[in-house]
């Protein structure tokens, strides 16, 4: 059974070559990009790289992560494994010994916490939404929500869904989540207005992928407060309401659905 790799980037130059050279232990089969048409010379490197298939389109960070999906489904056997990987990480041996060791024990209706590793025939049911954040918050919760165990220990949990402030020992540079949540935007900047606008539709899908019980709930967890500031979460909570919140549980929003150790991971 082989491993297949997909992924989504923008303006990861910088860390490009690292990251996938910090990967390649692993020993993929192929390697899936979607360039979100990168201005820093990303797409260019993509293309030299060996084992990497890359294609251009303008997409969310989600939507990229579907497109490069489908294209790996279109290489890849049913019983074989596939994996995301962010492309300004930098893996440490200690991942790639993580992913070895999981990929030997993983069954049919599991789902490891990392990369979404699993068998190549359950990513054929379970699609990643048209999302610029909480789209892997999102997934898991559907996946846990059709079956699946999410598999992981508790640490591993919180390093991904904890908060900031946690030691990952397995990756070097990870600015996409945690404290680094704004960073990982910025490079979408361009001019104030533009990422103003990006930054209200995050607002909207942060709600869509997490689906906090109530506006309070979602404010409360999300803003620093202020009056101006809770209006606009107002309007974006309106709005994710009116575009379809993907909720997974009557009681709990997906967060907490999905960190219940009671229904999902090993303890």
């Amino acid at each position: 059974m082989a491993l297949f790799i997909y992924g989504t980037v923008f303006n990861n130059a910088k860390w490009l070559e690292r990251s996938i050279g910090s990967i390649r232990p692993l020993k993929p089969a192929g390697i899936f990009v979607v360039d979100n048409f990168s201005t820093d010379g990303t797409y260019e490197k993509l293309r030299s790289m060996k084992g990497v298939q890359v294609v251009q389109r303008r997409c969310s960070h989600g939507q990229g992560r579907q497109l490069s999906l489908e294209e790996l489904l279109k290489n890849a056997k049913d019983d074989d494994f596939a994996m995301y990987m962010d492309f300004d990480t930098i893996y440490k041996p200690a991942y790639i010994k993580l992913v070895n060791a999981s990929m030997r024990s993983l069954k049919d209706k599991e789902v490891f916490i990392f990369g979404m590793l699993s068998k190549v025939k359950a990513n054929r049911k379970i699609p990643w939404r048209d999302m610029l954040t909480s789209e892997d918050l999102e997934r898991h919760a559907h996946f846990k929500a059709s079956g699946y165990r999410i598999v992981g220990t508790k640490d591993q949990f919180m390093m991904l869904y904890g908060g900031t402030g946690l030691k990952n020992p397995y990756y070097d540079n990870d600015i996409a989540v945690g404290e680094n949540f704004y960073k990982r935007h910025s490079r979408y900047r361009g001019s104030n207005l533009k990422f103003m606008v990006r930054m209200f539709k995050v607002l909207i899908d942060n709600e869509r992928g997490v689906a906090f019980r109530s506006f309070s709930d979602f404010y409360s967890k999300s803003s620093r407060g202020g009056i101006f500031l809770k209006a606009a979460f107002l309007f974006a909570y309106v709005i994710a309401k009116i575009r379809g919140v993907y909720s997974y549980n009557a009681s709990v929003n997906n967060l907490e659905y999905v960190m219940d150790r009671n229904e999902s991971g090993r303890k």
